[in-house]
């Protein structure tokens, strides 16, 4: 019988002279890996056509062995020739170098060898030919003879002893046969159709799954060093196993891709192919004593047996791996390494994934296929391909072997369990332990014809499979794909009636709602978008508006409307038809699902209308603030980009004119804002997540073609709102010229520039008021918009200016001086305020100097309502030469005449201001004849601070103190109104304010504290002042006190303090109790942050000894109220590792502790405000904990108090902490262990209590983790 792997001469003619160089490498390789040699004495320069110098192939080595059975030396040179029928003299030109004539008639000159012939002579190394063809003993001895004489010729002196070998094609086949690899090899190369089922490294690396993606090693990087460094020595057995789809294979060709001397080794066999076969292939190698490494692909653990009982021979130099794809094997008690294969992070699927499809699949969709893969590398390679080909089902498991291995590994199907898995794949997630058992007996109940128990017990065998994954207390059929594919199969066979029966009242919510989590995904199957239209139907559930109202009704029809989009719209519109705004203003519970369904139903471009059109009859009855509510998510469906629907620009332009047909106020309004929101030019966003539904692949928002098709949509929309701001409606005329003056810049920027024109004329013929804004907007953005302009496009821009601009002298007090844009301030380099527009008021101010003949009857229009430059203007009018008085004549004369809620005297300010400058007494007569009216003298005190008062001016105030509101004094102490005025000035004139009113007392202390505020030297000249003032300040009696006056009560009162005053010390003590006695809890929370900062004063050093026995008292004192707010201020609110201990514990801790040693409530109250507990260290990703050591001294000294020791335990579970919760019960149960071995027998007791409770923690919340990490969010 022909042995298949036995390798004859003539295999070896064949090869060409490329693949005989290669030959001789693999063999030195093995050859030097048997006997132990370092594969760097290997050096074989692969490329045949480079010179030589007679040595084609060399190894050295220094130390053992001597020589092995083919290198008679540790330095063996070899020439390698492919030629046919070489003659004698052929081999001895083969080490002589080429002689030539250096001149015509000059005889040649002695024969040289080739310089690597006589290096590796020299060194008395061994020259060995290889020959590529068969010859006869007496053939080779004559070739070996003629070398010699061609060392004869060259001069050699050890022509007749030199170490020369002659290796044929019959030496070269025997020297192959003892390397399974190279055997292999040959066999590949041979065209005598002589075929083996072992393949090698390379040949085994061309199958088109290992070459589609290059190798993500980053997860699996110690697999990879593990099994190279483990099979660099011979005899070695070692086995990996995984789910099929995993990477297994690949993850082994990387494994053996480096080292070259590795990679030679290793030869591939698949059992798959050859069954009962492969022990026997196996046996034959070790009989013929092969080496290598053997991989045995689809080896079950059977096999693996048998074949490592062969390779642990004595008589064996093999190496073995095998692969199989059943994880749930039990392996036995050998030694050998086992690898298990797992899935990958995401990251690596990612990465994979980006290499082949990154052009041609958007990377949102990657994201998507990683996270359906769900670590599985071929999982991703299948979708992502199934999605190129436009499959539907992409997202469904289609292969079947891959099915049928994963389900069964080499176990026989069992219908029952098959049963068990499809039914467990209807679920997103199913309760199966503990707290989620009912769900497991619910649905073995009502879905299969087992027990809970048997189904329990086959769900057990696909979770050691893995297929199942437990999470908590639920378990998820995975991967994704495979769960599909069960469920679609499982949906395929349920009759429609059951199916609806099952949906309609068949489960608990929680399970139907996992249910539906899954159907959403099978929006590929015929059966299930059939369901979809039966539960929406008529006769279904889900179209009823009352079912659609409820949290559970909302939550499965949002899952309903990815499977199938028309039907569910044409429910939902149904079952709101007739329903009137306060029937949607009526729908709570499930609004925010039917708003997310809606969102989903917008996205389609077939659904968009019907979907728009109830999307905003719920915006018309909004009921919910946050900004994705109905009337968000319809406003975003206008924006250019990101709008997340597929509608193009033209058909939402069609929806808003549709709309606009007979709309009411609440519904034009919404349009307003929608027609508005196109032209929003940045900043593009909006939630995620619409544009993947169901199974489909990642859709893609509609993208604008060009700027023509913008400027289109844009005047739709803008006719819309022009139309709308010029309507009789005020509140949305108003709301329309709004929006209107918002879209200006966007319009200029983009080159909108003639429709806008246009639109600005019509809005401002119909709406003349609005002309001084508009143009100020349009102004602002010409200046500041950095888009070129065409001449076409300037021409129409001037245009609009000279419509725009003002053409009488009380238009142009609008624009610059009364209405005057902000806009047009900046700051400079040096940050100094710049006003551009000054060069406008400046020429204002000489035009109504000009004109004030005829103007002086209108000069109210500058002493009423917003004066933004009238400060400004009063003094440039001035500067031009006004006649000041009949200016102050007429401007007193208008201040008397105009409703005091109306008045503003900025601009008489200003004029005067100005004079004063100049003329000092006249200004000083102008104020008298003021203060002489009341109807003027309520305005001094707002004139007086911008003109910068002096002492003269603070008397007058005094003067009529009982004629000026009490909160207008307050601005004197605005910027640096007081600047000029002394400390016995300011303090005379703060006396004369609380003497004359109490209720002068809050404006006294405003203006006191501004006048020395960060100048400390003032602060001290005004000391007796502010505990004057603040002694007139009773807190409790403040009628609504407000923050700010409780700010200004604590900054006066800190001055003081910190310049020593005891007496406010005591008059703060005082207050804050007194507040605390008056205020409820949430009064006092809006001030704590200013009170606490009082007490950290009273009990500093300072004023500790005198406050503290007052303040202790109150502590532990039974005055309700008062005790409780108290206490609230001296605990912070809130507690975790980097909160502020709190102001109790900014106190001498032994006082604490003296305190507490015989008085139990004050120990209580410690316990109970000790702001942490148990002290967490992050040390690397490891979490320590350990008690408060100020806590640990308390329980040594009060540990037989038992209400202490439970004061404590309340106190540690109120605490903040973000994520999950078991590092912090892992943490509380290291600080507790060293108390079970405390001196108090109490305290141990309490410790174990604690220690065994928390550990029950732990472990709950264990559970939670593993769920939520699934995406379980079940409490």
């Amino acid at each position: 019988m022909t042995d298949v792997l036995q390798i004859r001469y003539n295999d070896i003619e064949a090869l060409s002279p490329q693949q005989l160089v290669e030959l001789v490498y693999i063999l030195l390789l093995l050859e030097t890996k048997k006997s132990g040699i370092t594969s760097s004495a290997v050096n074989v320069p692969l490329k045949i056509t480079v010179p030589d110098g007679g040595e084609d192939a060399r190894v050295k080595w220094d130390g053992e062995p001597l020589r092995t059975n083919w290198l008679p030396n540790q330095f063996c040179s070899f020439q390698i020739k492919a030629e046919k029928n070489m003659s004698n003299a052929d081999f001895k030109k083969a080490i002589l170098v080429s002689q030539r004539r250096k001149e015509k008639d000059a005889p040649p000159s002695s024969p040289e060898l080739k310089p690597k012939v006589a290096e590796v002579l020299d060194a008395g190394g061994c020259h060995i030919f290889v020959y590529g063809s068969h010859q006869v003993e007496t053939q080779i001895q004559a070739n070996i003879t003629s070398i010699r004489e061609g060392l004869r010729d060259a001069a050699r002196n050890d022509a007749e002893t030199a170490s020369i070998q002659f290796y044929d094609a019959n030496l070269i086949a025997s020297w192959v046969n003892e390397f399974l690899p190279a055997i292999v090899q040959v066999l590949q190369w041979s065209t005598s159709g002589r075929y083996t089922s072992f393949q090698t490294w390379e040949s085994w690396s061309r199958y088109d799954e290992h070459n589609v993606f290059s190798f993500v090693s980053d997860f699996v990087d110690e697999k990879v060093k593990q099994l190279r460094d483990y099979f660099c020595a011979q005899k070695k057995v070692a086995r990996v196993i995984g789910l099929p789809g995993l990477g297994k294979s690949r993850l082994i060709l990387e494994a053996f891709s480096t080292p070259d001397e590795l990679t030679r080794q290793v030869v591939y066999l698949d059992a798959s192919i050859y069954g009962t076969e492969t022990t026997d292939k196996f046996r034959h190698l070790l009989l013929r004593d092969s080496c290598g490494i053997v991989v045995v692909d689809n080896c079950d653990l059977r096999t693996h047996h048998l074949l490592r009982k062969e390779v642990m021979r004595s008589d064996s130099q093999l190496s073995l791996l095998t692969i199989d794809f059943n994880p749930d094997e039990k392996t036995g008690g050998e030694a050998d390494p086992v690898i298990l294969v797992e899935e990958s992070p995401e990251f690596v699927i990612k990465k994979m994934l980006e290499q082949v499809y990154q052009k041609t699949l958007p990377s949102e969709e990657l994201s998507r296929i990683v996270q359906f893969a769900q670590g599985y590398p071929l999982m991703a390679r299948l979708i992502a391909q199934a999605r190129l080909e436009g499959k539907s089902d992409a997202g469904s498991l289609n292969h079947d072997e891959l099915l049928q291995r994963l389900l069964w590994g080499r176990r026989e199907p069992n219908e029952k369990a098959h049963e068990v898995i499809s039914v467990c794949s209807l679920f997103s997630r199913l309760g199966f332990t503990d707290s989620a058992v009912e769900e497991r007996h619910t649905v073995a109940a009502k879905l299969t014809k087992l027990s809970s128990d048997e189904f329990y017990s086959h769900a057990k065998d696909f979770i050691e499979r893995r297929i199942i994954q437990v999470h908590g207390d639920f378990i998820v059929v995975v991967p994704k794909p495979l769960a599909l594919r069960l469920a679609a199969d499982w949906w395929k066979r349920c009759s429609p009636e059951k199916a609806k029966q099952l949906i309609e009242n068949g489960l608990p919510p929680k399970l139907l709602e996992a249910m539906c989590e899954q159907i959403r995904m099978l929006d590929f199957l015929p059966e299930v978008q059939a369901l979809t239209k039966s539960l929406c139907g008529d006769q279904g559930p889900f179209g009823k508006a009352e079912v659609l109202n409820s949290e559970m009704g909302s939550l499965l029809f949002r899952c309903f409307a990815e499977v199938n989009p028309e039907e569910t719209i044409r429910a939902l519109t149904k079952a709101f038809r007739s329903a009137t705004r306060d029937d949607l203003l009526k729908i709570g519970p499930g609004r925010r699902n039917l708003i997310w369904a809606l969102e989903k139903l917008c996205f389609w471009k077939t659904t968009f209308i019907a979907a728009t059109s109830v999307l905003l009859e719920f915006a018309c009855a909004e009921n919910e603030t946050w900004s994705n509510n109905a009337t968000g998510q319809f406003i975003q469906l206008f924006q250019l980009f990101l709008p997340g629907t597929q509608a193009s620009l033209s058909d939402r332009a069609e929806f808003l004119n549709l709309q606009m047909r007979d709309a009411d106020e609440t519904r034009q309004s919404v349009l307003i804002k929608a027609a508005a929101h196109a032209f929003a030019t940045h900043h593009y966003s909006r939630s995620s997540m619409v544009e993947e539904q169901g199974s489909r692949p990642t859709q893609q928002d509609y993208h604008p073609l060009n700027g023509a098709e913008i400027h289109r949509y844009w005047e739709h929309c803008i006719e819309i709102i022009v139309k709308l701001a010029c309507s009789e409606n005020q509140e949305i005329a108003k709301e329309a010229s709004e929006k209107f003056i918002g879209i200006i810049y966007s319009c200029i920027t983009h080159h909108f520039l003639a429709q806008l024109k246009s639109a600005i004329q019509e809005l401002c013929d119909c709406n003349k008021h609005l002309w001084t804004v508009i143009l100020q907007r349009f102004d602002f953005a010409v200046r500041k918009s950095e888009t070129e302009f065409s001449n076409e496009e300037q021409e129409i821009i001037q245009e609009t200016y000279a419509y725009l601009n003002p053409k009488t002298l009380e238009e142009n007090l609008s624009m610059w001086i009364s209405n005057a844009s902000w806009d047009y301030l900046t700051t400079d380099s040096n940050g100094k305020i710049i006003n551009e527009a000054e060069e406008a008021i400046k020429n204002t101010a000489r035009d109504f100097v000009e004109g004030w003949p005829a103007f002086k009857t209108k000069v109210d229009l500058l002493l009423k309502g917003e004066q933004r430059n009238a400060f400004m203007f009063g003094g440039l009018v001035i500067d031009a030469g006004i006649d000041h008085r009949e200016l102050f004549d007429q401007s007193a004369a208008a201040l008397r005449s105009i409703p005091a809620n109306e008045a503003n005297p900025t601009f008489l300010a200003g004029v005067l201001a100005r004079l004063k400058e100049k003329q000092q007494q006249v200004v000083d007569a102008y104020l008298d004849e003021l203060a002489e009216s009341p109807q003027t003298s309520r305005y001094l005190a707002q004139i007086t601070a911008l003109i910068s008062p002096t002492a003269t001016d603070l008397n007058r105030l005094i003067g009529k103190l009982s004629e000026i509101p009490s909160k207008e004094l307050e601005r004197l102490s605005y910027g640096s109104a007081l600047a000029n005025i002394t400390v016995n000035d300011l303090v005379n004139f703060v006396n004369a304010l609380i003497q004359h009113d109490r209720q002068n007392c809050w404006s006294a202390l405003t203006i006191l504290y501004m006048y020395s505020l960060n100048d400390h030297k003032k602060q001290t000249d005004c000391l007796s002042a502010f505990e004057r003032v603040l002694e007139s300040i009773s807190l409790s009696d403040t009628p609504e006190l407000t923050s700010s006056e409780l700010h200004l009560w604590e900054s006066a009162t800190t001055i003081c303090l910190r310049n020593g005053s005891t007496k406010i010390a005591n008059y703060a003590l005082n207050e804050i109790t007194s507040l605390c006695q008056s205020l409820n809890f949430r009064g006092l929370s809006r001030h704590r942050h200013s009170l606490v900062k009082i007490i950290r004063e009273l009990i500093s050093p300072k004023y500790f000894e005198s406050v503290w026995p007052t303040l202790s008292n109150l502590l532990v004192s039974e005055e309700g109220l008062k005790s409780e707010n108290l206490k609230y201020l001296i605990a912070e609110p809130f507690k975790g590792p980097s909160e502020d201990p709190g102001i109790l514990f900014s106190i001498d801790l032994q006082v604490l502790l003296d305190w507490a040693k015989d008085n139990p409530k004050a120990a209580q109250l410690i316990a109970r405000l000790t702001p942490t507990v148990v002290h967490t260290v992050t040390e690397g990703t490891n979490i320590r904990g350990e008690l408060d050591p100020f806590l640990m001294k308390l329980i040594d000294q009060n540990g037989d108090d038992t209400e202490v020791l439970k004061t404590i335990l309340r106190n540690m579970d109120s605490f903040v902490w973000s994520g999950s919760l078991s590092p912090l019960f892992a943490a509380r149960i290291e600080a507790f262990t060293p108390l079970e071995t405390h001196a108090n027998e109490k305290v141990r007791s309490w410790a174990r209590d604690v220690i065994e409770f928390t550990k029950k923690r732990l472990e709950h919340e264990q559970k939670i983790d593993a769920q939520e990490r699934a995406g379980i969010f079940e409490r």
